[in-house]
């Protein structure tokens, strides 16, 4: 949320999107980030963290990606 809140204040005009794995339920991510590991979060969550700094959301969803990841909007 750091980077979001950090981006919106550098470029307010700006559109930004993130593609994430979707997670069905409650979903402990790990500490640290590893290449062999992933982030998995809720539509909810997105959705507050774009306000929280100052984004609105548009979530896409899946767009084909090979690993299942799926894409939102901030904006």
């Amino acid at each position: 949320m750091d980077c979001l809140t950090k981006l919106r204040a550098y470029a307010p005009d700006c559109r930004c999107f993130a593609t994430f794995f979707p997670a069905l339920g409650d979903f402990d991510n790990p500490a640290e980030s590893h290449d062999h590991g992933t982030f998995r979060y809720r539509r909810e969550d997105l959705e507050l963290f774009a306000a929280a700094s100052g984004w609105d959301l548009r979530y896409i969803g899946d767009w084909n990606h090979p690993r299942g990841q799926v894409m939102a909007e901030f904006h």
